[in-house]
Parts: C-alpha cells; sequence; structure tokens
C-alpha cells in the first residue's frame, strides 16, 4: 500500500508515507501535523480502548491550530453485531482454507468492526482539552457512523 501511495503521490514531494506497527503514534512528535484525517479505519481496531488510545494520538499530533476529522462506527446492528463472515472466515482459516481464495470467492471477511458511542468520543476529546466542532452522519449501511470534527486547542 505504500509503494502505491508513493507512485500515485510522485508529484507532492513533500508527501512522505509511513508504516505503523506500534499501538500508537510515538514516532510523531506532538503537534507535528495541521490535518489529521482518518475514514473508517478506527472501527477496524479490535477494541475500544485501542480506539481511545489512537483517538488521544491523533489529538495529540495535531498542531494546536490544526484539525482532526475522524469517521468512526457509532453502532453495529444485529445481526451484524454477530460478526458471522469474520468469525468463519477464522474458523476456515484455521482449518487451512486459502486466505486468498476466501478474499477472491466468498464474502467472507477478516475485518473486525468494533463501534464506539458519540459520548464515548466526546468524552475523550474533552478530557485531553481538547474541543467538538462539530459532528454529523457520515453514511449508512451496515455500521451508521459519525464524522467528528476536533480542534486540539
Amino acid at each position: 500500500m505504500i509503494e502505491l501511495a508513493e507512485r500515485y503521490n510522485d508529484s507532492y514531494p513533500a508527501c512522505t508515507f509511513r508504516l505503523n506497527t506500534d499501538g500508537d503514534l510515538r514516532q510523531f512528535d506532538s503537534g507535528s501535523f495541521d490535518f489529521v484525517y482518518s475514514n473508517i479505519v478506527l472501527q477496524h481496531l479490535p477494541s475500544v480502548p485501542e480506539i481511545t488510545t489512537y483517538l488521544h494520538e491523533l489529538i495529540r499530533v495535531t498542531a494546536r491550530d490544526g484539525l482532526v476529522v475522524i469517521g468512526l462506527a457509532n453502532r453495529i446492528p444485529f445481526p451484524y453485531s454477530l460478526q458471522v463472515r469474520r468469525r468463519v472466515y477464522a474458523l476456515l482459516r484455521r482449518l487451512g482454507v486459502s486466505e486468498s481464495w476466501m478474499l477472491r470467492r466468498t464474502p467472507l471477511t477478516p475485518m473486525r468492526m468494533t463501534w464506539m458511542p458519540q459520548a464515548e468520543v466526546l468524552r475523550v476529546v474533552e478530557g485531553d482539552g481538547a474541543k467538538l466542532l462539530a459532528v454529523e452522519v457520515a453514511g449508512g449501511g451496515l455500521a451508521p457512523g459519525r464524522r467528528y470534527y476536533i480542534s486540539p486547542a
């Protein structure tokens, strides 16, 4: 993905791409970004505490006069909350079924879906001394979400 991003953005030499394998963003200094955008990424983290950690980090790395925009699932309705396609995928992988075959030929997926209520997002934002500027409904589909506009100041 990084190779593709670099190739598609080669006319922007100041733009760099990094792979983060840590559970935080410590490779970046506080306030080092003017704008942070994350859309339908955080909801694929395994737990609300991990989403919370990254939300703290996204606010931390954004300049005081910058803007953080995140999209996050607000809830996952039943029966999708059972995540049957992910569970069947995991079972078949344990049984030795090819990952590439399942991804190409079935509706099964390894992606986890985690949601975080708006009140919890607000608690994290305010706890960091940041301000929630606006919230909008973002998409419908299987996991209704919200887009949050956050000022770190």
